[in-house]
Parts: structure tokens; C-alpha cells; sequence
């Protein structure tokens, strides 16, 4: 996973804040690392992925229409 490798932050809906999961020279000066907590939380998450061959543009849009939203809290 690109963000707990340092290559993409994560940034904080409320504040905008991008926090990085390792140390990574593209934090720059106002990136900041995860807290031990915030790091625990996201090693809980369970990611949930499904691959589809040779399906129509409009069957994609079909099931990307009826996905429900991730809501994090």
C-alpha cells in the first residue's frame, strides 16, 4: 500500500493536514508522522477488493453508481 510505504500522506479531512505512516523525503517541512494511535487505527483497517474482467464501460458505471460511500469517522 502506497501510503504505509511513505510514498502518499494522508490527509485529514478536518484540517487538511497531511500525516505520513513512515518518515519519507516527500513530507516536506509541514508533513507530519503518525502518531503511534493513528498508526494502530490504520493497521485495524480491513480493505475489501474486488477484481472484474472484460466487463462493459457500462456495466463498471453500473457498479460504481450503486457502491455505497465510505464514511471514516
Amino acid at each position: 500500500m502506497d501510503f504505509m510505504s511513505g510514498k502518499i500522506p494522508f490527509s485529514s479531512p478536518n484540517t487538511g493536514e497531511k500525516f505520513w505512516y513512515v518518515k519519507s523525503p516527500k513530507m516536506g517541512s509541514r508533513g507530519k508522522l503518525c502518531s503511534l494511535a493513528m498508526k494502530n487505527k490504520f493497521d485495524m483497517i480491513q480493505v475489501q477488493a474486488v477484481e472484474y474482467d472484460q466487463i462493459s464501460d457500462a456495466i463498471q458505471r453500473d457498479i460504481f453508481r450503486t457502491s455505497p460511500l465510505i464514511e471514516t469517522r
